[in-house]
């Protein structure tokens, strides 16, 4: 190699130790008089126009919602994805406390977004009237699957629709809100304690198979009146805890069949199933009955309940 060709070498590494083992060549060469290292960060933030600062990772080229410094009031898009400097990003998470105190009145959550990580929505009420929430809209994003503890509490949040990507929601993640139903998405697993605390629902789907765990006071502080349960489903006894009289020990039902639960238009307290190799149905009726569901294989038991203590 000529020594005439050789000027400068510029190497660009991640921050950490450079080791290197010089080939002869390049010993005790008089033109060459720097060997710069230029660290640098996988990390690096964005700002976009609605001032939402984003985390962006140049390795694995995606982007977690960090913070937001707009204004109060806003209705905000998260978008899919964000370029910068040329370089696309999907955007994948949205942080801890990211709109926690930002008094934003809406959010649609983009179609990369996986998690919603802690408190990042929790309280979104700001200066001057910390007491009146402002958010009162989300709409989930077709991909989300974590929605992390206290997410979204402390809101005014009055309905919301949950795609079948979500596989779990961590506890008081929707709790004190405005929420009146509830239709929870075909591939969610878990409902962790106190999830939907203190909120307004009155009727509450689950879908078939999927959910297997509703934890300790789930819907604790809601007037639930209408529960349909998918096969499969188990809950703890205090699920309901303060909520209709009429919700007592639920963890006795089969969980072989949907089951719907009840308070009809006497005010009586309706239990029926359906086994799930059901091919014919029959009803019984009677009124302060044994709550406690007798299985058949092919049946459907309805119980009417005059009063709360007989739950």
């Amino acid at each position: 190699m000529s020594q005439k060709s050789i000027k400068k070498i510029t190497m660009t590494v991640g921050v950490g130790l450079l080791t290197a083992t010089l080939n002869p060549t390049f010993l005790n060469h008089q033109l060459l008089t720097e060997l710069p290292v230029e660290a640098t960060t996988s990390k690096i933030t964005y700002t976009d126009e609605q001032k939402i600062t984003y985390n962006l990772d140049k390795v694995s080229l995606t982007a977690e919602v960090a913070s937001y410094a707009g204004l109060a009031g806003a209705d905000i898009v998260i978008p899919d994805i964000i370029v910068n400097n040329g370089q696309t990003y999907a955007i994948t998470s949205i942080g801890t406390y990211a709109f926690s105190n930002s008094g934003i009145r809406s959010v649609i959550i983009g179609n990369n977004v996986v998690d919603i990580n802690t408190s990042a929505f929790q309280t979104t009420t700001a200066f001057p009237d910390y007491y009146k929430k402002s958010l009162t809209k989300v709409v989930l994003g077709a991909k989300v699957q974590n929605i992390k503890t206290d997410a979204f509490a402390g809101n005014a949040i009055s309905s919301i629709e949950f795609p079948n990507s979500v596989l779990k929601i961590a506890t008081r993640a929707f709790a004190n809100n405005n929420l009146t139903e509830l239709s929870l998405g075909s591939n969610i697993t878990e409902i962790m304690a106190k999830a939907f605390q203190s909120n307004q629902i009155t009727t509450i789907e689950f879908a078939d198979e999927s959910l297997t765990i509703v934890d300790s006071a789930a819907f604790s502080g809601s007037p639930v009146q209408s529960l349909t349960l998918g096969i499969g489903v188990t809950l703890a006894d205090d699920v309901f805890n303060k909520t209709s009289p009429l919700f007592g020990q639920l963890s006795d039902l089969p969980t072989d069949g949907i089951r719907t639960i009840s308070v009809n238009s006497s005010g009586l307290f309706d239990k029926s199933w359906i086994n799930s190799d059901s091919s014919q149905s029959t009803s019984v009726s009677t009124e302060n009955a044994d709550t406690t569901p007798v299985s058949s294989s092919n049946s459907v038991e309805q119980v009417d309940v005059a009063s709360s203590e007989s739950t």
